[in-house]
Formats: C-alpha cells, structure tokens, sequence
C-alpha cells in the first residue's frame, strides 16, 4: 500500500498493484516484448503548460519521488531484501513469521476494510495465543516491541484498542459505532508491518550470532512471549543476575547442598 504526496503532507489510500512488468534480454536472438497494455491504467486530465487548456488524458502519476527520495526508497527495498533473504534459515523453525507475513501480504492486496482485518491478523499471528484476555495480551506486546516509553505505549494501546474493535466488529458482522478512516488503516498496517519487522530481525541477529549451530540458539515462540509479558524492569534485573551466577543458574548445587 502507498499513500499519495500532495506537498509536503501524504493522505489518501492507493492500493499495491504493479499494472505490467518491463523485461530486456542479453541475447541478440530473442525477440523484444510487446509494448505494454496502457489502457488499463488510470488517467487524469492532461493540461497545456502554456496555455493552461485541458488537452486530453494521460496515465494518472500518484507517486513522485525527488532523487535523494529515490535513493532512500531503493536503499530501503534493497535492505528489506537482504533481511527476508538472511533469515530464511529461521523460518523452518518460526512457521507463525511465516504465516503472519503471507497476511500482511494479502492485507496490501486487498481493499476496503479487508485491509485492516489481514493486518489484524498479522498481528494475532506474532502475538497472539488461544487463552483467556488475548486482547490484554496483545495490547501489552504491541507495546513493549514498539513503543519504548510509556506514554509512547499508552497511546498505542488506544490505537490497538480502537483497531481490534473495528476487526471484532467487521468479523462478528456488527455495526460500527465510529466511522474507519484512510488513517486506521494506515495504523493498522504500520502496526503489522512494524511488528513483523521486529520478528524479522531477531531472527537475524541470532543466526549472525549463532550461523552454525541455529537450533538450539533460536528462542521458541512461547519463550519470546513469556519474555514480554515480563516487566521490562524486572527483566533487566534478572539479566544482571543471570550474567553474574554461574553456568547452571538456577540449578546450583553448591548453593543448595546441606
């Protein structure tokens, strides 16, 4: 999903769709492609520069991108490119990854409010467990992975309060008290897409740490969960004290023999 620059301000909601693909050859042998069906693109009016007059249509152009915008929008595809490569070796293992990326995938490729309900369930695939209060669950998750104070967490717990109340109500067929706005849906997928990430890199940094040996380095699902669910201030503490114990912390014999 892209959203359209009008100024310096981005509004609006255009979906992902790649209308035709330009390919060339090496080989003097093969023959060119056809030119491109253009007819199947959008149009705006088409005005004269000098005279101001509307002299026809043209391919409607949504997206406008300065060079240094350019260089910035490649560098970033480029990385992203690199990241999902890298930890391919992880996915076998992180099947949930696997499945939340294929409906973030789908969230881009759909419309209307189906937008939020894939991306939603993005977020319910990295976080999300069959047990009572998975809302609570989620909401407190979200925070801790993204937000890194806690008035940054406040707000985004309303922001996921007001998005998971859109999802119950689209997939139970109620009717919606407010009204969904372009800007919920772009919360929704900045949400997934971001949480995603998360996941994502983790995995990347621990096959960096470990590239021999990643079965045993790679945390479990449930683990990751229990550690956030963790207060982050007693997280810290424990770490200190699990850096300092010995190896077989908390099993330690010599500290417990009579």
């Amino acid at each position: 999903m892209m959203t359209r620059k009008v100024g310096a301000e981005w509004e609006g909601w255009l979906g992902f769709q790649i209308p035709f693909l330009l390919r060339h050859s090496d080989s003097l042998l093969d023959r060119p492609s056809f030119a491109p069906n253009l007819s199947i693109l959008d149009r705006e009016p088409y005005f004269n520069s000098w005279t101001g007059e509307e002299e026809g249509d043209k391919p409607a152009h949504y997206i406008s991108f300065n060079p240094d915008e350019s260089e910035q929008f490649t560098k970033k595809i480029q990385s992203i490119d690199h990241l999902l490569s890298s930890v391919q070796p992880a996915m076998e293992a992180w099947q949930f990854v696997g499945r939340a990326f294929g409906f973030l995938v789908k969230g881009f490729f759909s419309s209307g409010l189906e937008q939020l309900l894939w991306h939603m369930t993005t977020i319910e695939a990295l976080f999300g467990e069959d047990q009572p209060g998975i809302v609570k669950r989620l909401r407190r998750r979200i925070g801790v992975v993204l937000a890194s104070t806690e008035s940054e967490r406040k707000e985004l717990g309303k922001q996921f309060d007001e998005l998971y109340d859109f999802r119950s109500r689209l997939v139970h067929g109620d009717n919606f008290e407010k009204q969904v706005w372009d800007g919920h849906l772009r919360e929704a997928r900045d949400m997934a897409r971001r949480s995603l990430s998360w996941f994502l890199n983790l995995a990347q940094v621990t096959i960096n740490a470990h590239p021999v040996d990643l079965s045993d380095a790679l945390p479990k699902r449930q683990e990751i969960m229990a550690l956030l669910d963790l207060d982050r201030n007693a997280t810290d503490r424990m770490a200190k004290v699990i850096s300092l114990a010995p190896s077989d912390f908390p099993s330690i014999k010599k500290w417990t023999d009579k």
